[in-house]
Parts: C-alpha cells; sequence; structure tokens
C-alpha cells in the first residue's frame, strides 16, 4: 500500500511540470476561437501527462509521457517511442483515455482571455 502511495505522490511530482505546456497554451491562445483553444490545450495536456512506464534499473516506475517523448527528441531515435507503445499497449490503452477525461475536466470551465474584462453591458445587469 505504501509502494502504492508513494509511485502515486512520485508521479504526479514529475506530471506537474510536464503539465505546463498545456497552461501555458490555455493562456496565450487567443480567446476568439474558444473550441480550438479548448481542444489544443486537451490534447496537449493528454500527451504530455498520460502516465507510462519506464524503467529505473530493476524496476518499472510510473513517469509521464512527456519524458519519454522528450528523450526521443534528445537523441534524435523514434525507436524509445515505439518501443514504449509496443511494449506497453494494454496500459496505455487505459492510460491515454483517463488521462483524456481528466483534461477534460480540468479545462472544461476554460475561458476566453477576455471574459474575465469588465463592459459597460455588466454595470447594466
Amino acid at each position: 500500500m505504501l509502494a502504492a502511495i508513494s509511485t502515486l505522490v512520485l508521479y504526479l511530482f514529475w506530471a506537474a511540470p510536464s503539465s505546463i505546456p498545456a497552461f501555458l497554451l490555455a493562456r496565450f491562445l487567443p480567446g476568439s476561437r474558444p473550441w480550438f483553444r479548448y481542444v489544443a490545450t486537451v490534447v496537449v495536456f493528454t500527451l504530455f501527462v498520460t502516465p507510462s512506464l519506464g524503467s529505473a534499473t530493476i524496476a518499472l516506475v510510473s513517469i509521464p509521457f512527456a519524458f519519454i517523448l522528450l528523450a526521443t527528441v534528445i537523441s534524435f531515435h523514434l525507436s524509445g517511442l515505439i518501443w514504449t507503445l509496443q511494449e506497453w499497449p494494454l496500459w496505455h490503452a487505459v492510460a491515454f483515455p483517463a488521462t483524456l477525461l481528466v483534461a477534460l475536466v480540468i479545462f472544461r470551465r476554460l475561458r476566453p482571455n477576455y471574459s474575465l474584462k469588465r463592459t459597460a453591458a455588466d454595470g447594466l445587469r
């Protein structure tokens, strides 16, 4: 039980920095097309934060998928990414949809950038 809790805490510790690009995207994409902004942030969050399995010496640890993507980009070897997806197909078949649902809940109230600005019409209500 303690191992499961520590694995979850460690994953959340590493998932927080992996979610930063999605929140930055939500902040800087224009609010004029809210559906595009919503879909883009959900896709980026799902792709970067989805838990994946990585090897750490003799054990498997849960790491965000962004680390595997980053290692693939840095090493210029697509084989690492392909190996990961082939090695853990059942894991990713569950992990990606579960993370997508979490992203949908987190970003469901995503507002346009101008939604908090007061206008003359607000004073008439």
